[in-house]
């Protein structure tokens, strides 16, 4: 029973004897810095992880050349991530590391010497093609924040390699000097600082990339919605016309329905004694040519009305369509464009320049309804007078039918003169005269004049609102966006 109470003790000690020797950078000694090394060199791993996050999107492409822009970024980034990685993967790993020397450290510098390798082959070139596509601004401080990396990588490599000659050389743990454990551990916190630089600068290059497409995208779509949406806008303003027209039609059709009512009461109603008086015959066909006749021109009235208010919709329409909003020398997106390529190519300071106008240019389209209906809603009240001033003149009209009949009242009586009816009939002669003295299109004529008239304000009201956004906000904007991002 002792024997195996011994032979249990000795199993546990050797248990406790093997987890708390852990032997650290493939040796047999345990160091306290490894722990602080490995953490370090992780959080660097994780830094380099994230270098190429923001650039991992789906582009729209509506800015010229953003697809290669974000293509040139995604794929340097991506590959640098992997080469530096690599460093700080394998140094988290050496730092409690059981392997041997060989596959420790090394396997640290030999990352090292291929990183350094890829980016002297290529680190050339991608500037040279950042200055191409994103400008100096950009590339000046990508190539900082690529110096300052490795400025800051140098001094690691110095450190491994003076820790790596201490190691191979020492017989016990006190036999590596503690100084080349502090002295990579501030490489690894110097190269930290630089790395949290220069994936910030990438970073922001891809949140400034998403940001312009997203603005230009929404920009372009909306601008593109326009013609829907002054559409819906003419056919509002046709609607409200078309109620106008509706109703000068039905109070004109009243008046002609009197007057053919009339032509009917003269051949069925004047009966009885007022046929016997002279010259009734003669009297009662002038009667019916006269009311005839005023039927006919209230009748062409009103169809003249109708044609004129459906060409003048038409003409309408073909303004808005043709002319409104557009200008073929400035383009409206021409601004929201320099922006967000002026985004794009920025420095760091600059994103407030973006924030002043983004929201001031993603308007330009939103005003283009509200000027659009300002235009056309103007009219709406000088077309309302027009539609009182034709029903007035349909009303004046009627009092020639009204009058008819009052003036006829005299001689239907039972003691009119015999005379009575050819005194009367004299005057109609004279009045049907009268009227087409008076122009029997002149109604019409002021109408369509009218029309053409409020045609000729609305056309005058787009080319203000064309100057005002082409020849000089939209001009303004690109001025004052160029100025900001300048720094002038």
């Amino acid at each position: 029973m002792e024997s195996l109470r011994y032979i249990c003790w000795m199993f546990c000690l050797v248990q406790i004897a093997t987890v708390k020797g852990r032997p650290d950078f493939g040796t047999s000694f345990q160091f306290s810095a490894s722990s602080t090394i490995g953490r370090i060199s992780g959080e660097i791993s994780s830094l380099f992880a994230t270098i190429d996050d923001t650039l991992n999107f789906m582009i729209s492409g509506a800015i010229p050349d953003s697809a290669m822009k974000r293509e040139l970024m995604a794929a340097f980034t991506e590959d640098f991530s992997i080469s530096a990685k690599a460093i700080t993967d394998l140094l988290q790993e050496a730092a409690s590391s059981t392997s041997s020397m060989d596959t420790t450290l090394s396997t640290v510098r030999t990352a090292y010497n291929n990183f350094t390798t890829y980016y002297n082959a290529n680190a050339n070139s991608f500037l040279q093609s950042t200055s191409q596509s994103f400008g100096n601004y950009l590339t000046t401080e990508l190539y900082s924040g690529l110096e300052h990396f490795m400025q800051g990588i140098s001094p690691l490599s110095t450190a491994l390699g003076m820790l790596q000659t201490s190691l191979e050389s020492a017989s016990v743990a006190e036999d590596v000097p503690s100084e080349r454990f502090r002295m990579l551990v501030r490489a690894l916190r110097l190269l930290k600082a630089h790395v949290l630089l220069m994936v910030y600068s990438f970073q922001r290059v891809g949140v400034n990339l998403q940001t312009a497409d997203t603005f230009y995208a929404t920009f372009k779509q909306h601008q593109q919605q326009l013609p829907a949406e002054f559409i819906a806008e003419t056919v509002a303003f046709s609607a409200e016309l078309s109620t106008m027209e509706e109703a000068v039609e039905a109070k004109l059709s009243g008046v002609e329905e009197s007057f053919n009512y009339t032509v009917t009461q003269i051949e069925t109603e004047l009966t009885g004694d007022v046929q016997n008086q002279v010259g009734f015959m003669q009297f009662q066909t002038a009667l019916k040519t006269f009311a005839s006749l005023r039927s006919s021109f209230v009748k062409n009235l009103k169809e003249s009305i109708v044609v004129g208010s459906t060409a003048y919709r038409a003409s309408v329409a073909a303004l808005v369509s043709q002319t409104f909003y557009f200008d073929s020398s400035v383009p409206l997106d021409s601004a929201a464009l320099d922006l967000v390529t002026l985004l794009i190519q920025s420095n760091v300071f600059d994103k407030v320049c973006y924030n002043k106008f983004a929201a001031l240019v993603a308007d330009l389209p939103t005003l283009g309804p509200i000027r659009l209906a300002e235009c056309l809603n103007t009219e709406v009240p000088r077309l309302r007078k027009l539609e009182a001033m034709i029903e007035t003149y349909g009303l004046m009209v009627s009092y020639d039918d009204k009058d008819l009949w009052h003036n006829l009242r005299p001689c239907r009586s039972e003691f009119a003169a015999s005379s009575c009816i050819s005194e009367v009939g004299v005057f109609y002669p004279r009045l049907e005269a009268a009227r087409d003295d008076d122009g029997e299109t002149w109604a019409g004529n002021f109408f369509t004049a009218a029309l053409s008239a409020s045609l000729h304000r609305i056309g005058l009201c787009f080319l203000k609102t064309n100057f005002f956004t082409f020849q000089r906000q939209v001009p303004t904007f690109k001025r004052n966006i160029a100025s900001c991002f300048s720094g002038l």
